[in-house]
């Protein structure tokens, strides 16, 4: 509202219930959105650039640089703000802003996540900035990015007591995984027994131990620790499936350790079928080939009777493409019952 209040020609006023929202988000960022104030001044200012590329009135064009001016101004105080108004800028939503490319020891970067690792380092330092509130709105937002590279710089671990508690809950196990991420790139071991602790204790919640698997690539025992809890009824298949099918995860498995895996998701009764033929599907796009025990659960998901995912029947009819080349006599009773409507798939 604020953004077409100023870009109808109402520039003063505009600007005026723009500096109003900043003097609020820079007391009580909590009450306001501090990544809608930013996209609308980004707007705005995108707006009023483009607009001097045209003839302009010569009383407007001094409105819209005035404007410009202003509004360069309001972004020097968010700049300036505390690390509650700040995190809450570049952990939020897109501000028109937050994806221009920087340079960083050669490497070109998004802003948004310089301004995190910045952040970051700050909480590393004085983790009392980080408070519960902080915390909470972080893990419904864009928070996994910030908490990846508090786990990069937080070497000593200093605030894993304070994060702990968001492994236990399925709404923000996501956050956590992603600081144990950033941990993993400077203590892979430490990660490992972690893992393990956890899941004996249990705590962390079963999908979080599933996303904490998912940050060894190719974690064979992981792939024990996954298996058990999708045993027990503790996570879902599709997100097992949606967890570790992205990626090179699987690419280094052995063939018993993928095998484990996709038995696991699939069920004794072949209710998930479909998505142990997807995960093979990657398996086959990672240039990895069917054993001989992968190649026979594979014939026996396709002779499952089991509903189809639309999303799977590429994967189902390269599968079938494969295995028909070693056993075209087992291929073709498929073809029949399928034509026949004996199955479902």
């Amino acid at each position: 509202a604020v953004t077409e209040y100023i870009m109808q020609a109402r520039i003063e006023d505009g600007l005026m219930l723009l500096k109003k929202l900043v003097d609020i988000a820079l007391v009580s960022p909590e009450k306001i959105g501090v990544d809608d104030i930013a996209e609308s001044m980004n707007f705005v200012l995108n707006h009023f650039n483009k607009s001097l590329e045209k003839d302009l009135d010569p009383e407007i064009e001094k409105k819209v640089k005035d404007g410009i001016k202003n509004i360069e101004g309001l972004k020097q105080l968010l700049i300036g703000g505390s690390f509650a108004v700040k995190v809450r800028r570049w952990a939020g939503k897109w501000t028109f802003e937050g994806d221009d490319a920087i340079d960083e020891d050669g490497h070109r970067v998004y802003r948004f996540q310089q301004e995190l690792k910045v952040l970051a380092r700050e909480v590393v330092n004085d983790p009392s900035i980080l408070t519960q509130g902080i915390l909470s709105w972080l893990s419904s937002r864009r928070g996994h990015t910030f908490f990846y590279y508090l786990g990069i710089h937080d070497t000593g671990r200093k605030l894993l007591k304070q994060l702990l508690p968001l492994g236990k809950s399925d709404k923000t196990c996501h956050v956590f995984a992603s600081y144990c991420g950033g941990q993993f790139t400077h203590n892979p071991k430490w990660i490992k027994q972690f893992i393990d602790d956890v899941f004996q204790s249990r705590k962390v919640c079963p999908n979080g131990i599933v996303l904490l698997v998912s940050i060894i690539p190719s974690y064979g025992k992981g792939v024990s620790y996954v298996a058990d809890l999708l045993k027990k009824d503790l996570v879902a298949s599709d997100f097992v499936q949606g967890t570790l099918v992205c990626g090179r995860w699987m690419e280094e498995l052995t063939d018993e350790e993928f095998l484990i895996l996709i038995k696991a998701v699939a069920k004794d009764d072949y209710t998930h079928a479909s998505l142990a033929v997807d995960m093979i599907g990657m398996w086959l796009h990672l240039n990895r080939d069917l054993s001989e025990d992968v190649a026979e659960f594979s014939w026996r998901c396709l002779e499952a009777r089991t509903l189809v995912n639309r999303n799977h029947t590429w994967d189902y009819d390269r599968l079938a493409s494969r295995l028909f080349r070693k056993d075209f006599k087992r291929g073709l009773c498929l073809v029949k019952d399928v034509v026949s409507g004996k199955r479902e798939d």
